[in-house]
């Protein structure tokens, strides 16, 4: 089988982010198959002020070919983003609005994290839309994390077992996704 890099992008720069534990968690599951290499990317690291569209090289400086590199070199994406307000964050917004057409057919995978019980599910299926424009390929399973209090320690620590489980199902489902798609040139 093929090896396979898939990048785990936490979606939201908010200070005390309860996401952070959770986008750790599945990347440290991610880490752990043989078959995959991964990186984690924090939204932080590519804060834009403004959108900046993806034709606008003037504006977007070295955030935004950094951000480029990490997608060109990434078989695969895992979005870890919590639900504020039934939406998503803007500055993840602002960072996927960056590119464009270097998104193509690259698999992608959704968690949702929120402190109530539907687990980011609003937040799901906001990003959908945006994720089909940028011509990405979503994979049909998502991840819920709800009561985020419940499920992780203020530490990161693991609270609760039972997401594992749903974790392994939606990671294994991107890397077939991925390993399927990858010298598949849907340009």
């Amino acid at each position: 089988m093929d090896t396979v890099h898939i990048t785990t992008l936490l979606g939201t720069a908010r200070r005390e982010r309860k996401s952070e534990h959770v986008a750790r968690f599945v990347h440290n599951q991610l880490q752990a198959k043989d078959i995959v290499t991964s990186e984690f990317v924090d939204v932080r690291e590519f804060a834009y002020s403004a959108t900046v569209p993806p034709w606008d090289e003037s504006g977007a400086g070295d955030v935004r070919a950094r951000w480029k590199e990490v997608i060109e070199r990434s078989d695969g994406l895992i979005i870890v983003t919590p639900e504020y307000n039934h939406g998503y964050p803007g500055e993840l917004k602002l960072l996927l609005d960056s590119l464009y057409d270097e998104y193509r057919g690259i698999p992608t995978a959704l968690c949702g994290v929120s402190d109530g019980r539907l687990g980011g599910a609003r937040v799901v299926e906001n990003l959908k839309p945006v994720l089909t424009e940028l011509k990405m390929i979503i994979v049909p399973l998502s991840l819920y994390i709800a009561k985020v209090d419940e499920v992780f320690a203020k530490d990161g620590a693991l609270l609760d077992e039972s997401v594992v489980g749903p974790t392994e199902k939606v990671l294994d489902m991107l890397i077939k996704y991925t390993q399927a798609l990858k010298n598949i040139n849907l340009g």
